[in-house]
């Protein structure tokens, strides 16, 4: 199947046309810096050799002089292109030879700068003093960041940086012991709870786990999901007062295993990390550590929900969305004296056997006879965190910023600095790639360029507790987000391999995709885009041939598949389109854990930075679109398609009848076909041909401005401009709705995305998908209906400017004229 023919509604010959710039060019790209050398040079020569035409032939001993000069002059100028390159290069040389870079021209200048400018050794000196040492959040190391972060935009030329603090409420290890205390003399065991034969820069817990000191007998449980445990249940294992043994992974958050644990009567939960290859390596005693907090019920600080930890806030008394069990994360080398302690007892699931079968260790259930001791004790308090922002000032939409009329437009821009320990992939290649962004961008401010857009770059802090400064500063700034933002561009970790991962709202799926088609991949040659597609269509045969073959991702996942990235707030609770992405490798064993270190990047991850150096383009050349366009790069079509897909699935007819039964009024009623949704998929049709139609519209403006010759233009074309820029902003808004479509969980407020409450990730019309769960056939009914009128919403803001249910959501301002607005062709 030819996975790069399924869109029909794009021209691919305009994205190879797009992307031709770079095919075209020589597999070794001459850096724009030591080509302006060059030039220089070829200017000389051909001069001369205009002179010489213009006399006779020198012969003699004049020709030999004369060749002789030019010689010298070939091995001088060449000499200096040559330490013009990067491999030659020191970042004072980098520096002192961008002065030499001219003055710019056009947009065109700037797009070339994006992707020459960067600097993979610029890249790596930042890196090297983000992973220098550990920078938990809330410690001494990660506030030295934020200000020598600050410090850094403020040295590259973003003047409006600063430093923004919340208060939210952390927890931080006191005690952790883990031991079996019972039973026969050879199964005592007392674990280490280390990484390393030395004391652990950071030590191994969970963020936001209950304190408790329970014992009771080890009972492995898989990687914890409700069909692990009601297999357990169906087996007649008693779980109740038992301490559970689960895995790593298994495509759920630890979140969600400690919450099924405790559901089902845990005492409290071991999360391990089996071994990827069974030698005597350092994934034997690596940990991974994560939050628990339940973030599908609201991520951020868990006594402020909805509002912001500032410093003087009136916290709620009580919180949702914490533990009650405690936990602890342990390595391979801590786990196997528990899995030895449940041998011969109860029985073991093939499904479940993990890789550590090589130590003598057979995956039973168990309970043990032996005895556990778990005891975590935490020390909880209000600590500060340090959010970092830089603002780049707009051009053409901040000359009015004092007329209520004219909203300024903003773009968006994260990553996250805390870490659980070094963090060097996760999140310090993010980190030296956003700083080295901000570099470019103020390379490009100095040589006279201004975005149309307003830029906004965010070092977000506290993210490994459960995206809690970016979700504090985002409902610290509501208001200000749904009037104004334009899109959020997130990158967690910037690189573990070389192969690119994105995933984002259907607004920005046809922009990824055109902005990878202009990028070449180091490793293959290709595009980004293409070798993107390469990597997808040989993941998905390998699904084919093994047990998750009923699970094939799309090429493009909806925004917040991966859990914990900080495009949560953004999108799901202000409904900002949002986007984030990465590139992956195969073998990032060690992430949260003491081995995520900078010899891991450079052995492991991307020796040579060249993968950060692309990551660098790609978002750079995403901001200069959203930020410079005309015509904002978001596409509606492109969501009805999307939304149609999802609903076609959810909309499948099963292989065998099946039958929700709901009480009302203490009657019962079946329905047999509850798979289908017509009001659903009516008004989804009808908002798909709104779309093909605003398509239409926007194409034809589009034409007009490439035609205009004139500098500023008024009259229809101008407010065409505005309009059509607002309603595709609006769009995403109309999604949201005010009280939330999930049961008990108001602060989702987008209607078509949403976290699953029983796996934790996102997944489409997730009212319905709940309803269904829940077998309630009057919620499925009533959330059909509460979707069409959302849909409705859609429809109206594209065709009229304005919400057809202004009730439902937030945004119920209608359009406004400006007569007086200039566009900048």
């Amino acid at each position: 199947m030819d996975y790069k023919s399924q869109r029909l509604d794009i021209d691919h010959s305009a994205i190879k046309s797009y992307a031709s710039i770079d095919l075209t060019a020589k597999k070794e790209k001459v850096r724009k810096l030591g080509y302006l050398h060059e030039k220089k040079r070829r200017g000389g020569g051909a001069s001369a050799s205009a002179a010489a035409a213009a006399r006779q032939k020198p012969v003699g001993s004049i020709q030999f002089f004369l060749g002789s000069i030019v010689l010298f002059l070939v091995a001088l100028f060449g000499t200096r292109a040559l330490l013009s390159c990067e491999m030659f290069q020191t970042a004072d040389s980098i520096s002192n030879t961008l002065d030499e870079v001219p003055l710019i021209a056009s947009y065109d200048d700037v797009v070339d700068l994006m992707k020459e400018i960067p600097s993979s050794e610029s890249i790596r000196d930042m890196f090297y003093h983000y992973a220098a040492n550990s920078h938990l959040a809330g410690s001494p190391n990660d506030h030295s960041l934020a200000q020598w972060t600050r410090d850094r935009w403020i040295e590259f030329g973003l003047q409006n940086a600063s430093i923004e603090t919340y208060y939210p409420y952390l927890n931080y290890p006191m005690d952790r012991q883990l031991s079996i205390i019972s039973g026969p003399p050879e199964l005592l065991y007392q674990a280490s709870l280390r990484e390393t034969n030395e004391q652990d820069s950071s030590p191994t817990f969970h963020a936001y786990s209950a304190d408790g000191n329970v014992t009771g007998p080890i009972l492995y449980i898989n990687y914890g999901r409700v069909e692990d445990f009601e297999l357990l249940v169906k087996n007649k294992i008693e779980i109740e007062n038992t301490i559970c043994l689960i895995r790593h992974g298994g495509r759920i958050p630890s979140s969600m295993k400690i919450q099924n644990a405790e559901r089902f009567g845990c005492l409290g939960a071991l999360i391990y990390t089996d071994p990827a290859v069974i030698e005597e390596d350092v994934t034997s005693t690596v940990v991974h550590r994560e939050s628990v907090q339940y973030g599908f019920i609201h991520p951020g600080d868990p006594y402020t929900a909805g509002f912001a930890a500032t410093v003087n806030a009136t916290r709620n008394e009580t919180s949702l969305n914490l533990p009650r069990i405690p936990s602890l994360p342990i390595s391979w080398n801590d786990a196997i004296p528990l899995l030895r302690a449940t041998q011969d007892y109860g029985f073991i699931e093939p499904s479940w056997v993990g890789q550590g079968v090589d130590h003598e260790v057979r995956y039973f259930t168990g309970p043990s006879v032996a005895l556990c001791n778990l005891v975590n004790v935490n020390e909880f308090k209000v600590k500060p965190v340090w959010n970092v922002l830089a603002h780049i000032q707009g051009d053409q939409e901040h000359k009015k910023a004092a007329d209520n009329k004219t909203k300024t437009k903003t773009c968006y821009l994260g990553n996250h600095r805390d870490a659980w320990d070094h963090g060097a992939a996760d999140p310090s290649s993010g980190s030296a790639v956003l700083l080295e962004l901000a570099r470019v961008f103020g390379i490009l401010l100095e040589k006279g360029w201004k975005p149309r857009r307003s830029i906004i770059l965010a070092s977000w802090d506290a993210n490994e507790y459960g995206n809690v400064g970016s979700t504090e500063w985002v409902e610290d700034h509501l208001p200000w987000l749904r009037a104004h933002a334009v899109a959020y561009l997130n990158v967690d970790h910037a690189v573990t391999g070389p192969h690119f991962s994105a995933e984002c709202s259907p607004l920005l799926k046809r922009l990824i995709e055109e902005v990878t088609s202009s990028v070449i991949d180091p490793r293959t040659s290709k595009t980004v885009y293409e070798s993107w597609v390469d990597q997808y269509v040989i993941s998905n045969n390998k699904k084919e041939n093994d047990d998750d073959h009923d699970f094939i991702e799309p090429l493009i996942r909806p925004v917040g598949s991966t859990a914990g990235l900080d495009s949560v707030a953004f999108f799901e609770h202000a409904g900002v389109s949002s986007l984030s992405m990465s590139f992956d490798g195969t073998d990032y064993d060690v992430s949260h854990s003491t081995y995520d270190n900078i010899s891991w990047m450079e052995e492991n991850g991307d020796p040579t930075f060249e993968y950060h150096q692309t990551m660098v383009k790609i978002w750079g050349l995403l901001t200069l679109r959203l930020s410079d366009d005309i015509l904002l790069p978001l596409y509606p079509i492109d969501y009805a398609l999307t939304m149609k897909h999802y609903l076609d699935q959810l909309t499948k007819k099963p292989t065998t009848p099946t039958t929700i039964i709901q009480t009302n009024n203490g009657h019962n009623k079946t329905r047999v076909e509850e798979h289908e949704l017509p009001q659903l998929t009516e008004a989804l049709h009808k908002l798909y041909r709104s779309t093909i139609q605003f398509n239409t519209k926007l194409q034809a403006l589009s034409h007009q401005i490439m035609k205009k010759k004139k500098k500023h233009y008024y009259s229809k074309n101008r407010r065409k401009i505005r309009k059509a820029n607002e309603r595709l902003l609006q769009l995403e808004r109309a999604f949201l709705h005010k009280e939330g479509v999930l049961l008990d969980r108001g602060w989702y407020k987008h209607a078509l995305f949403g976290p699953s409450a029983k796996t934790g990730l996102i997944q489409a019309f997730p009212s319905i998908v709940e309803s269904r769960e829940l077998k309630d056939l009057k919620k499925v009914d009533e959330m059909e209906a509460v979707l069409v009128q959302i849909l409705r919403n859609a429809q109206s803001v594209l065709t009229k400017g304005k919400l057809l249910y202004p009730h439902l959501s937030f945004n119920d301002d209608e359009e406004e004229d400006d007569d007086e607005e200039q566009v900048n062709i």
